[in-house]
């Protein structure tokens, strides 16, 4: 039941915020390509809504599995509150809700969903007006309230790291259809045209 009425409020709530942002970020983790060469994929894509030049909000969906056919795969996803302190590219990205569940449990046939808790520190970089780069710093349960659950996950997967360099490559847009510096802008800023 609870993990129906988290996917209910993320749907409801997600594409309210969509009105507020001003610009969105769609990334894929570029980090986790070394991970073809390992016993265990790590997969994680990220959608970024601007809400101010302080704050936005993250949505990743992460993806850990081993690559046979039966391995157990961990799919998780959250909401993330960005903070940029400096109204630079540093930011500091801490989860408002974060939520996974274990396919292929080889122990039990339920899937139990996991809350988890994650923060990351990073730096995005806009190379070009649609091209983004995130290089970031991506810390698990940082204050280990959900010990054993990460212990029980890192139990499955050969690797699952707690600690983990992050760089996300991705393509952003703007939400507003207002231009910059037109009429319509400088009446609604209160300026004159």
């Amino acid at each position: 039941m609870r993990p129906c009425l988290l996917v209910l409020l993320l749907l409801v709530f997600c594409p309210l915020l969509l009105v507020a942002g001003t610009q969105a970020v769609v990334s894929l983790d570029l980090a986790g390509l070394d991970s073809f060469f390992s016993d265990t994929a790590l997969v994680r894509a990220e959608a970024v809504l601007t809400l101010s030049a302080e704050f936005g909000l993250r949505m990743p969906i992460n993806l850990t599995t081993g690559w046979h056919q039966g391995d157990p795969a961990f799919v998780e996803t959250g909401l993330f509150l960005d903070y940029h302190p400096l109204q630079n590219g540093l930011h500091l990205s801490l989860s408002l809700l974060q939520v996974g569940v274990l396919l292929n449990n080889p122990y039990t046939d339920s899937t139990e969903p996991y809350f988890l808790n994650e923060m990351a520190v990073g730096w995005t970089i806009q190379i070009s007006p649609s091209l983004v780069i995130d290089p970031r710093l991506v810390i698990r349960d940082p204050n280990a309230v959900f010990k054993s659950e990460y212990e029980e996950l890192s139990s499955y997967f050969g690797r699952f790291p707690m600690v983990r360099f992050s760089l996300l490559a991705g393509w952003a847009f703007s939400l507003s259809d207002k231009e910059e510096g037109s009429a319509e802008t400088l009446l609604d800023e209160g300026g004159s045209i």
